[in-house]
């Protein structure tokens, strides 16, 4: 019996180191690197927060931002190590002149949802690239140009909608910017008034919230961070 509980005892400890140094593997690769990164724990890296729902995705990058005042800083997806770059010149070098090593720098992954997959923050390539050439005939100086106008006009009616919110003890904020976002994506995309201002049930908004909601809970924290995942 004693036999058996020691040897049981010592395959329980094998595999736990086992685990441990799986889990684990990757947790000096910033540190080789001479980068400056946050101390993860073993199997969920440095993703503690939101995983619990204790924060957004975006809220605890922002809030890493904001604590963190370095041009880049190295986190942990899970066992994954991520670069999280903050300077704006960085930014544009990996956005523009460098950008074919940095093709598929979110580590999210929504293949299974037919429109998250086509968003091009998260599109992986090929995929990106064959909704970016979709996408980049729409955003000419000329184009823009035009919507101009347009924006400008919801912008107004937002500033009028707001204005009668003026006695209302408690308003919210991330409503009133779906709205206005809704309104500007329905006049320049389909030509189309959403008309979100006018009533609290318009049809364009009720159908475009799960997209707008999803796309706030992403990015709702996250200002000038950029992701980039390290393989």
């Amino acid at each position: 019996m004693a036999t058996v509980l020691i040897l049981s005892t010592i395959v329980l400890v094998l595999i736990c180191t086992l685990l441990d140094k799986y889990f684990t593997r990757n947790f000096n690769y910033w540190k080789s690197k001479n980068v400056f990164y946050i101390n993860p724990i073993p199997l969920l890296g440095n993703m503690l927060p939101a995983l619990t729902m204790k924060t957004t995705l975006g809220e605890w990058l922002g809030d890493l931002s904001h604590k963190i005042k370095k041009d880049y800083f190295g986190i942990f997806v899970f066992d994954q190590p991520v670069l999280v770059v903050q300077s704006p010149k960085l930014v544009k070098l990996i956005l523009q002149k460098d950008f074919e090593y940095f093709q598929n720098r979110s580590s999210a992954h929504y293949e299974h949802d037919p429109i998250l997959s086509n968003f091009m923050f998260i599109a992986k390539n090929p995929q990106w690239k064959a909704v970016r050439s979709k996408f980049s005939p729409v955003f000419s100086t000329g184009k823009l140009k035009q919507m101009f106008s347009h924006i400008l006009n919801e912008a107004n009616l937002m500033v009028d909608y707001v204005s009668n919110l003026a006695n209302v003890p408690n308003v919210e904020s991330k409503e009133i910017c779906a709205k206005f976002s809704t309104n500007v994506i329905a006049r320049c995309a389909f030509a189309i008034d959403a008309g979100c201002f006018n009533t609290e049930n318009a049809e364009f908004r009720r159908s475009s919230n799960p997209i707008l909601d999803g796309v706030f809970s992403l990015f709702g924290g996250a200002r000038k961070a950029c992701f980039c995942r390290c393989t």
